[in-house]
Formats: structure tokens, C-alpha cells, sequence
């Protein structure tokens, strides 16, 4: 009996700690389990997130949104960094929807991007309330783009864009103005230059295709061309002779046109700069106008350009060899505009190897003659002191020598920024001798000021009859060299 109650006590003891904890499960307030779906994540509202240390769990919020490409596909596994200035809160991965969300404080917040195959984007964060639909860009690491406008906001097509320095190709804007570069162009300073626009100010590249490079809008010279007597000149060839950039660097320029039949010509398309103007006609010597300076987008209206009649230079051309006269050789002017816009004409000698050729400079000058069977010949004249000067010419036959004879100084020369300068200097020649080199600027020719030079200026005055003498003053870097050359025979 004494066995019985016992054993019966000890159940009741086992009972009774087993019915305790039961009794405090449901003693103590609880908080229904979250709800999970088949193969998703728990759902938690922003009361539900974790607070920071020293947050109350009341002042969190919600910051959600998504990470795109350009195209709006969605980016996943990039990382998120929710920041409050240099101070990063916090990083998150976008999952595979590109999505992501934040618990967050109060206060001006950014959540910046990054992706290895992507450029990094940031975005801002409204100082209060939950913010449910931010959207992060980021641009493929492959290209960065954008395009090239003028001042109007025009788009400019077959602009060169290239980073500054950069001797790669770079890119040519399309017809509606866009670019592509090369992903190693993201942070560089960018440039544009165009014929008619000329070279764009810098621009620093930035991901995605939002880059915009402006470039001045281009400006137009407009005038008349008339003779001696104030009467139009019709059809007379108006062209670019020399142009400086207004970005100080050199450049070629090549633009051409007609007057009409009252001799009024408009050059449109110019990008800003410093223009020299050559005008030339049948019959007439090429002139060249002053020094022109446009700004973008300005128009230079009223310029009057004279032709004159200048002189008519005649003579004999014969066989070197044997004296005899050369029937069918071409006269006509060498070098008289470095456009290459000289409507002067041509002539033709005779039976009896002579020529008569009008619209010679009455100036320094040089006159090619020209036959298939012999070789070409580029004699000096000067008509400064006559209006019918005379210059006989004998030819040697081709094979006996070069393509081309000449007297000078032996040297090619380039419009630079300021001056004109040396491109190459020939072998044998007198500039090689005196040491000139590529890179020389002309300064002065026989102590006159070259500034306002163009190639075929210095050209003339550098040559001149087998023998005779020029001196000319170089600068070469921050020095200044004078040179005194002998002119001599050159053969090409």
C-alpha cells in the first residue's frame, strides 16, 4: 500500500512538470507566425525590420526599387549601398528581379549602384516616408555614348568625337548627331571638331548616353566682286585662302564658290575663326582680302573684293636641246593662292612656240610651263615694274631628267597658327644647308613681316631666279634665327 502512493505520487509530479510549460506558452502574449507561400520568402512590413542601434523601431521606413540597364531589363546581383553623406548605412543585393529594399532612418539618404559589367549609378532618397519605386541606371561598361549639337541645339552629323590626347580614331556623329565610344573613354575630356563648326570646348564623359558636346554654329562672309571700275565681275571664283581656328590651333580649310552674274558670292558653313579670302576671274590676277574674324554663328555681309587687270606676260618656249620652237605647251599660273581657287586661265603656245598670257600679279609670281613630252618648268616673274613683262623658256625633254624643275630654296611649306611654317626640307637644297627644319616658322622675308602670310605668299618671295638671294628671319621654338639662302636649280 505504502509502494502504491508513492508511485502515485511521483505521477503526479511527473504530470505537473509537464503541464508547466504548456500553461506559460499560453500565459505569455504571442504574434501569429508570418504566413509563408511555397517557394517564397517571409513578407515583413517595415515595423517588422530590425532597427539600427540607438533607432527606435517606430522611425524606420521603407526603401525599395529596382536596378535596370538602359534598355530597362533588369540587373540582379548588383550591390546596393544605402549612404547618409560619406557614411554607408548599410549593402544589399538586387535579387532576380533587379529589386532590393532597405530598412532606413529619416534623413537625406542615396542608395548608390555597382555591377562589374556595368558603370555605377546613384540615385537620392526622399528625406521622409517609405519610397517604394526608386530606379537605378546603370550604362554597360562596353560603350559610352551621347551627341553633338550646335549653339541652337541642332544636331551636328560627321563630327569627329575623341578624347583629348587621345591618337586613336575615336567616333563620327551619325545623321542624327549620336557618337559611340570605347568604355575606356568613360572620364575623359572629349573634344568635337568639324569643318563647318570647327573644334568643340571639352566635355567630361560620363556613363550612360546623356553626354552632350556643343559646338559653335557656324557663320557665313558675304560680298561682291567687281573690276577696276566698280562693275560685278560675274561668276568669278570666291575661296578660303587661309583659316586659324579661334581655338588657336592650325587647320585647313577648304571652301569654294561662284559669284552669280552680279558678282555676288555668300561662303556659308564657316566655323569661327580668322578667314583670308582669294578671288580670281578669266583674265584677272588672283587677290586676296584682309584678315576676317568670325565669332560663332556671326555673319560678315559687305565685303567688296577688286579684281584688276594686271599684266600680260609673253615669250618663246623652245627645245632645250636643239632650239627648236614647242608647239602645245600650257602657260599658266603656279602656287598664285594656296586654295588652289585660280580661274585666271591658261595659254597655249603657237606654231612658233609662242604664248601670250594675261592676268599675270603685278607682283612676284611664278608661271608653269607644261607638254607631255617634256619636263615641267616653274619660272619667277616679277611684273612689278611691267605690264607686258617677256620670259623665254626652253624645256628638256622628259627622261633627262626629273618631273619638274624649279629655282628656290628647296623647302615645302604648311599654313601653321600664325605663321607659315616649314613641312619638309628636300635634300641638296639650299634650306638644308642653312639648317632650317621641319617645325620652322617664317617670321619675316627680307625684313617684312610674314604674319600675315599665306603659303603661296611666302612661296613667291621665296622663289626666285638661279642665284639671286632671300633672307629670312625663323623662330624656332621661344629663339629667333635669321638666315641669308642662295636660291638654286631644283630638280624633282
Amino acid at each position: 500500500m505504502g509502494l502504491d502512493k508513492a508511485w502515485l505520487r511521483g505521477l503526479a509530479v511527473a504530470l505537473a512538470l509537464l503541464l508547466v510549460p504548456l500553461v506559460a506558452w499560453f500565459a505569455i502574449p504571442g504574434r501569429p507566425l508570418p504566413s509563408v507561400g511555397a517557394g517564397s520568402a517571409p513578407t515583413l512590413a517595415p515595423s517588422d525590420l530590425p532597427a539600427e542601434p540607438g533607432q527606435k523601431p517606430e522611425s524606420r521606413r521603407r526603401v525599395a526599387g529596382h536596378v535596370v540597364t538602359e534598355e530597362g531589363s533588369a540587373i540582379p546581383g548588383a550591390t546596393l549601398t544605402l549612404t547618409r553623406g560619406a557614411l554607408s548605412l548599410g549593402q544589399k543585393t538586387s535579387d532576380l528581379s533587379g529589386a532590393f529594399f532597405f530598412s532606413a532612418p529619416d534623413g537625406e539618404l542615396a542608395v548608390g549602384a555597382s555591377h562589374p559589367g556595368f558603370g555605377a549609378g546613384t540615385t537620392a532618397v526622399a528625406a521622409s516616408g517609405d519610397v517604394s519605386d526608386l530606379e537605378i541606371t546603370l550604362s554597360k561598361k562596353g560603350s559610352v555614348s551621347g551627341s553633338v549639337v550646335d549653339g541652337e541645339g541642332n544636331a551636328v552629323a560627321s563630327a569627329h568625337v575623341a578624347c583629348e590626347g587621345d591618337t586613336g580614331q575615336g567616333a563620327t556623329s551619325d545623321g542624327e548627331g549620336k557618337f559611340t565610344l570605347p568604355a575606356d573613354a568613360l572620364g575623359c575630356n572629349a573634344t568635337a571638331s568639324h569643318p563647318d563648326h570647327g573644334t568643340s570646348s571639352s566635355v567630361t564623359l560620363k556613363a550612360g548616353n546623356r553626354n552632350v558636346i556643343t559646338m559653335a554654329s557656324p557663320g557665313k562672309i558675304a560680298g561682291t566682286v567687281v573690276d577696276e571700275t566698280g562693275s560685278p565681275i560675274a561668276l568669278a571664283t570666291v575661296a578660303v585662302e587661309s583659316f586659324v581656328p579661334l581655338t588657336g590651333d592650325s587647320g585647313l580649310f577648304f571652301k569654294q564658290k561662284k559669284a552669280d552674274a552680279t558678282g555676288v558670292f555668300e561662303l556659308n558653313d564657316l566655323a569661327p575663326g580668322r578667314y583670308v579670302l582669294a578671288a580670281s576671274a578669266p583674265g584677272k590676277p588672283p587677290v586676296k582680302t584682309r584678315a576676317i574674324d568670325l565669332a560663332s554663328g556671326e555673319s560678315s555681309r559687305g565685303l567688296t573684293i577688286t579684281l584688276t587687270k594686271g599684266a600680260t606676260l609673253s615669250g618663246v618656249v623652245t627645245d632645250r636641246a636643239t632650239g627648236d620652237p614647242i608647239a602645245g605647251v600650257s602657260v599658266r599660273l603656279d602656287a598664285a593662292t594656296s586654295s588652289g581657287a585660280s580661274a585666271t586661265g591658261s595659254a597655249v603656245t603657237d606654231a612658233e612656240g609662242r604664248y601670250s598670257l594675261p592676268g599675270v600679279p603685278e607682283a612676284p609670281s611664278s608661271v608653269r610651263f607644261r607638254h607631255t613630252d617634256y619636263t615641267d618648268r616653274i619660272m619667277s616673274i616679277d611684273a612689278s615694274s611691267s605690264k607686258t613683262p617677256t620670259q623665254n623658256v626652253d624645256l628638256a625633254k622628259r627622261g633627262t631628267g626629273g618631273d619638274m624643275e624649279m629655282t628656290g630654296i628647296g623647302a615645302t611649306l604648311l599654313q601653321g597658327t600664325k605663321f607659315v611654317e616649314i613641312g619638309s626640307v628636300l635634300d641638296d637644297g639650299p634650306a638644308k644647308a642653312a639648317g632650317l627644319l621641319s617645325g620652322d616658322r617664317i617670321e619675316r622675308i627680307e625684313g617684312r613681316s610674314a604674319e600675315e602670310f599665306s603659303v603661296s605668299d611666302c612661296v613667291q618671295r621665296l622663289r626666285g631666279p638661279e642665284g639671286t638671294r632671300v633672307t629670312v628671319t625663323l623662330g624656332r621654338g621661344t629663339k629667333t634665327i635669321e638666315v641669308t639662302m642662295t636660291r638654286a636649280k631644283i630638280v624633282r
